[in-house]
């Protein structure tokens, strides 16, 4: 028999072909049993089969946004003067011999007290922006001399 290059080159892209056809057609089977063998099928098969499968997947879903920030460190607060901050973030009063804090606008600042001496765990005064607005947040500690609960230094606090 004599060997024609043509029809071999033709006969093994058809060969090729077929094969992508049985791997696709294997790769999209919801059959899990191991003994069921691929089928192949025309092109116009294939194609309105996968039309079909992808008009019925459903939709993907996407989240909604959402208003809140992740989490962020504390804002570390040593002295006072002016701080802009935003909704969610927290204040750390890191100032040695804090007793008390206090705010002007419970409403824009919420407070959190230090804790006893002594106290295990040892927690630092802070606040909490829970609001948009504006606070003036006091911070309130022993002097040198002694003197306890002596207004140390205020923060004017602007929330966004």
């Amino acid at each position: 028999m004599t060997s024609h290059p043509m029809l071999t080159r033709s006969l093994s892209v058809a060969a090729v072909a077929a094969l992508a056809l049985v791997g696709a057609s294997a790769c999209s089977s919801s059959s899990t049993s191991p003994s069921s063998s691929p089928t192949v099928s025309s092109p116009s098969a294939s194609a309105s089969t996968a039309t079909a499968t992808a008009t019925s997947s459903p939709k993907p879903t996407t989240a909604s946004p959402t208003t809140t920030r992740p989490p962020v460190a504390p804002i570390i607060i040593v002295k006072g003067g002016n701080k802009t901050v935003q909704v969610g973030d927290a204040l750390d009063i890191t100032t040695e011999l804090v007793t008390k804090v206090s705010t002007s606008n419970p409403a824009v600042l919420k407070v959190s007290q230090p804790s006893k001496p002594g106290a295990n765990p040892q927690m630092n005064a802070g606040a909490e922006a829970i609001a948009v607005g504006t606070a003036v947040l006091n911070v309130y500690g022993t002097l040198m001399g002694g003197q306890p609960n002596a207004l140390l230094y205020t923060v004017n606090v602007t929330v966004k």
